[in-house]
């Protein structure tokens, strides 16, 4: 076979914004993929978040084998502070299968995948995201400067600047200081489609490729942030400023839609284009304080929640919090990164907050875990009593109901060997549960007035989220590709093992991911029968880094899942 692959990403991509836009007829290229190609859900990973799911589908393994399941390193640290980065995923990915055969990758913009590896081809990230502020990292590093000449990098730089400051704009209850910080962040994010755009046009037609692989992530961020207005039930409407951002989703869908057109123009008509989504989406109407009731159920124990110490603040902090954070954009980076030194009633942390010689079990990031001896920092539950705390916290989990409706709301309940499998599966949370409808989301707030729910209101900054949104998209689109059909719910692990074969490149027996048959003509598959290799997934040493994360960047990437309500 002497084919290529081009992957492209839609962050968050669903079907309940694509098919009314199609309908429409606002898709014109989606549409076209869907009608003359193969088409369905994408099953995404449990949990459905951009880590673990954007490492699956590049690998083809799931969380059990990948070393990662969310996107920190130590999921039973009481203060987890270890964040993923590109070296922590344990497995081979695509590129590096392909490279083992003398085929070049292009990679492009894939959401926390970095500092890049040094690959048999070109690496760019992360064009939007706010790990880094200063520069678009690439291998080879040469590339950015390459970058910058081709577009205009510092508009793009400067926009994200503004915009990291975004996070503000949820403590502001004045409307026009919401409407300062929103502007910014549609603004940047119309930027940065139509430039990643331009970057993958000149990359793919400057540099040899068998593969590439680019992932638009502005639909993710404005789903978090702008979902509310779209939604006229929605707890956090407002109806004033639904007439300017309301429309701004499908908007976004639309800017995705064209680039893509005009990406795949260039295209030969040879070359199987695959599109993707990381996970679904849904409206975010209600968080559940997880921990609350655990406190309830008298597995988990408060202390104290403040401490009084000296602290180091940002002048940038301050402005906002005497609400005169509009002019903070206007100061320069120097005086908004000066540090005040005050006396500060700081929350303590997490482990300071909890009384761990009483406590049984405790949530934050995506699920439950269960105070372990010898494993958790200050674990209690010895593994005989281990058993038994599992099975009441699953029992009564599926008693929870909506103080309103008087309805569950919880469809699934997991623990980590029935979702997981691998020599890291023990990393992974002990529990996680998934919300029907997807409405819900978990707040890991210790602290909340003995409430177990609170409504998602006008002052919050998430209001559209994923936590249990498990159906992203997939479309497939080429000559050997059937048309005018769908498919059953292929999962995200299927991805890299079908491109590998598309490729001509034998699938590894330990890959977890099959190849997606079905979706092939017959003549095609009769002829290119699927091959299999004893060939290891994993692979000491196979990642090679362009440079170390630093301390500064770790801050910012905490910082934006922060921002997205991924962290608490």
């Amino acid at each position: 076979m002497n084919q290529k692959v081009f992957l492209i990403g839609i962050d968050g991509g669903t079907f309940d914004i694509i098919n009314p836009l199609v309908e429409k007829g606002d898709l014109p290229n989606i549409s076209r993929f869907m009608r003359e190609g193969t088409w369905g859900h994408l099953t995404s990973t449990l949990p459905p978040m951009t880590f673990p799911a954007w490492p699956a589908s590049i690998t083809g393994v799931n969380p059990g084998k990948l070393g990662v399941s969310y996107f920190i390193k130590d999921l039973h640290n009481y203060d987890p502070s270890e964040f993923v980065t590109t070296a922590d995923i344990k497995t081979k990915k695509i590129w590096h299968y392909l490279g083992e055969y003398g085929k070049k990758s292009i990679i492009i913009n894939i959401p926390y995948l970095y500092p890049p590896e040094k690959i048999n081809g070109i690496m760019a990230c992360y064009f939007n995201s706010r790990g880094r502020e200063d520069n678009v990292l690439t291998h080879p590093q040469e590339l950015a400067k390459e970058l910058s000449d081709v577009i205009d990098l510092d508009r793009l730089l400067k926009s994200r600047k503004d915009f990291a400051h975004i996070s503000e704009f949820s403590k502001h209850t004045n409307r026009s200081q919401k409407e300062f910080w929103l502007d910014r962040l549609v603004n940047f994010h119309r930027t940065a489609i139509e430039y990643l755009k331009e970057a993958t046009l000149y990359l793919m037609t400057h540099y040899d490729w068998d593969f590439v692989m680019v992932v638009f992530n502005s639909s993710d961020f404005v789903q978090h942030k702008l979902w509310c207005y779209s939604e006229k039930d929605h707890p956090a409407y407002d109806k004033e400023l639904a007439g300017k951002y309301g429309d701004v989703i499908n908007d976004c869908y639309k800017r995705i839609d064209k680039a893509i057109g005009t990406i795949v123009n260039k295209i030969d008509k040879d070359t199987t284009v695959l599109l993707m989504s990381d996970h679904g989406f849904s409206s975010l109407k209600m968080n559940f304080y997880i921990n609350q009731w655990l406190k309830q159920k008298n597995l988990l124990y408060f202390k104290g929640k403040y401490k009084i110490a000296l602290c180091r603040v940002l002048l940038s902090q301050i402005l906002t919090k005497l609400r005169i954070s509009r002019f903070v954009s206007l100061l320069p980076e120097r005086l908004k990164n000066m540090q005040i030194p005050i006396l500060w009633r700081k929350r303590k942390a997490f482990s300071e907050s909890v009384d761990w010689k009483r406590t049984k079990a405790y949530a934050h990031l995506n699920g439950i875990n269960i105070n372990l001896k010898d494993r958790e920092p200050q674990g209690i539950v010895t593994r005989d009593e281990y058993r038994d705390v599992v099975d009441f916290i699953k029992k009564e989990l599926f008693t929870i109901t909506d103080d309103n409706t008087k309805q569950p709301i919880l469809s699934k309940v997991y623990e980590k060997n029935e979702i997981y499998h691998g020599p890291y599966a023990e990393l992974a949370t002990d529990l996680q549960f998934f919300f029907d409808p997807p409405v819900y989301g978990i707040s890991t707030e210790l602290f909340s007035d003995d409430r177990l729910f609170k409504v998602i209101d006008k002052t919050e900054k998430v209001t559209g989220a994923h936590q249990s949104a498990t159906q992203g998209i997939f479309i497939a689109h080429g000559k050997t590709i059937g048309r005018e059909q769908k498919t059953d719910s292929p999962s995200i692990i299927d991805i890299t093992p079908t491109i590998l074969y598309l490729l001509g490149i034998p699938i590894p027996n330990e890959m977890d991911g099959r190849v997606l048959t079905e979706i092939l003509e017959k003549e095609f598959l009769d002829t290119n029968p699927v091959r299999f290799t004893d060939d290891s997934v994993f692979e000491e040493g196979v990642t090679k880094l362009t440079e170390e994360f630093s301390d500064e960047m770790l801050d910012k990437v905490k910082s934006a899942l922060r921002d997205l309500g991924y962290i608490d």
